[in-house]
């Protein structure tokens, strides 16, 4: 990782990806080294393979943070809370559709309604846990609870990662001229700076982008 950063340093993009990839190798599940690898190719001139990489450290970091989930009835109630954007929500989901795909008695999935979300939030019927699981004639559905989702985007807070990914993509959207796009991502990597993060990346490219428009 250092020899790739220091070559991405001295614009020596070609050399630092190849050095990228193989920390990849090694350690498939280092979001950083996606994270790094996207940089560069933005750095490149290739704005859309640095979010293609950029999604990968997104379904890295995911599936980490999932691997570290109890599903537990005395695991914390975290509340509802409205934040900027949807691109957390997104792999929140995506990260439950495929690690359930991965399990060999899940054959389908559910999601909350906005309906079943309130009632969850006001009766607490599950307590803490994340998911249940119920048998059917096909199978086994298991139905995410809101308080998975709550869970996973205090997660997602904790970690100065995933704003800096977010920073990432709205970089490489403003480089393809995509500047609605682009600051969404921005306003929701601000969204997600961890409490006591200095991290000012986000709102320096807000500004750049509204300066030059």
């Amino acid at each position: 990782m250092q020899a790739a950063i220091t070559l991405q340093r001295q614009d020596r993009y070609k050399e630092a990806i190849a050095l990228f990839d193989e920390v990849i190798s090694i350690d498939p599940r280092r979001e950083s080294a996606y994270n790094c690898k996207g940089l560069t190719l933005k750095m490149a001139g290739q704005p859309k393979a640095a979010i293609d990489c950029y999604e990968l450290a997104l379904d890295v970091l995911c599936g980490k943070l999932f691997r570290g989930l109890t599903n537990d009835y005395d695991n914390p109630i975290v509340p509802w809370k409205q934040v900027s954007g949807e691109t957390w929500s997104s792999w929140v989901m995506k990260t439950a559709l495929y690690t359930s795909c991965h399990e060999q008695n899940i054959t389908s999935i559910g999601w909350p309604t906005g309906e079943t979300a309130a009632e969850e939030e006001r009766t607490r019927n599950h307590g803490g846990l994340l998911w249940v699981d119920a048998k059917e004639d096909s199978g086994v559905l298991r139905v995410f609870l809101p308080n998975y989702f709550h869970t996973m985007r205090e997660r997602l807070t904790e970690t100065k990662v995933f704003s800096r990914i977010l920073n990432n993509i709205g970089g490489a959207l403003m480089n393809m001229g995509k500047h609605t796009e682009a600051g969404l991502k921005l306003y929701e990597a601000i969204a997600f700076i961890p409490h006591g993060d200095d991290y000012d990346d986000p709102y320096i490219a807000i500004y750049q982008m509204q300066k030059n428009n």
